[in-house]
């Protein structure tokens, strides 16, 4: 039985070997468990880039599925970005890929993973995302305490 994928990835970060590996990581993903057979992933080296990537088909309705924030390095502009598409899209998985170094966010409602992000622990991630979790709201509501 094929699962619903809907909308595409949006994946930004410096155009590099780590970007563009975890796309065909992401890629080979989606078809070997039958989430789609044509999946969408948009490779977006800059902020500009990727907020019209975001808002153009956000526009029209069709949300992006996944965003991934490849940080290269701490900078300000990218960390507020982060956290404006995560409040902009709330349907939407938002993970900052994070350098060891780099603070972990603060906010509840982020996902985060640090670098460097091997091939096994992806794959978990995405089969947490697209197979265990229906959307972050709901991954959000699982991993709370209950008292």
């Amino acid at each position: 039985m094929e699962k619903k994928f809907d909308g595409h990835i949006v994946l930004i970060g410096e155009a590099d070997y780590d970007s563009e590996t975890l796309a065909q990581w992401t890629v080979e993903w989606l078809i070997r468990n039958k989430i789609t057979d044509d999946p969408n992933i948009y490779l977006c080296s800059d902020l500009v880039t990727a907020r019209a990537s975001i808002e153009a088909p956000l526009f029209e309705g069709n949300p992006p599925s996944l965003i991934v924030i490849n940080h290269s390095e701490s900078e300000p502009e990218t960390r507020r970005f982060s956290k404006q598409v995560r409040n902009a899209v709330p349907e939407c998985w938002t993970i900052d890929l994070l350098q060891k170094e780099d603070p972990m966010p603060s906010d509840p409602h982020s996902f985060a993973l640090l670098k460097p992000v091997h091939k096994e622990d992806w794959d978990r991630f995405l089969e947490h995302l697209f197979s265990k979790a229906a959307t972050p709201q709901w991954s959000r509501a699982l991993s709370k305490p209950t008292s």
